[in-house]
C-alpha cells in the first residue's frame, strides 16, 4: 500500500508561505488579511505546510481577542514546535475564596427577612374583607 499523497503547494499557499517568511512569526489571525483568504483556508494551508515541514510553531504570543488566551506564532522552516505556555495559577481555590464568607452572610440575611415575612401578615383592605370576611 502507497502513503497517500499530500497535495503540492497551491498558490495560495505559496503566498502564505512568502508572507511567513517576510514578516517572520505570525499568527494565522494576521494572515487572514493576506490576499483575502478566510480564516479556514489559513488553518488548511497551515495545517498542511506544518506536514510538509514548511512551517513550525515558532512560539505562542498574548491574543487580541480575548486577554489571558494565547494563539501560536507560525515562522517559516523546519523546527521543532514550541511548547504551549501553561496558564498562570489561580490566586484561590473555589472553596477557599475570599467572596465565600459574604455569600453565606447573604444567605443568613435572606432567612431572616423570610422569617420576619412569616411573621408580619399585611392588613387586608376593605373590598376583599367585604367579600371574604376577615379571617381569609
Amino acid at each position: 500500500m502507497s502513503r497517500p499523497k499530500l497535495p503540492r503547494p497551491t498558490p495560495r499557499m505559496k503566498v502564505l508561505l512568502a508572507h511567513i517568511e517576510a514578516h517572520g512569526p505570525i499568527s494565522p489571525n494576521d494572515l487572514t488579511d493576506v490576499d483575502g483568504i478566510c480564516r479556514q483556508d489559513v488553518d488548511y494551508f497551515i495545517r498542511e505546510m506544518k506536514k510538509e515541514g514548511l512551517v513550525y510553531v515558532h512560539s505562542y504570543g498574548p491574543s487580541p481577542y480575548s486577554p489571558g488566551r494565547t494563539v501560536k506564532l507560525y515562522a517559516a522552516g523546519s523546527g521543532e514546535d514550541a511548547e504551549r505556555p501553561k496558564p498562570p495559577a489561580r490566586k484561590y481555590s473555589r472553596k477557599s475564596s475570599p467572596r465565600s464568607e459574604p455569600v453565606v452572610r447573604g444567605q443568613e440575611i435572606k432567612q431572616e427577612r423570610r422569617a420576619q415575612e412569616i411573621v408580619h401578615i399585611p392588613p387586608r383592605d376593605m373590598l376583599t374583607a367585604a367579600m371574604f370576611g376577615e379571617v381569609a
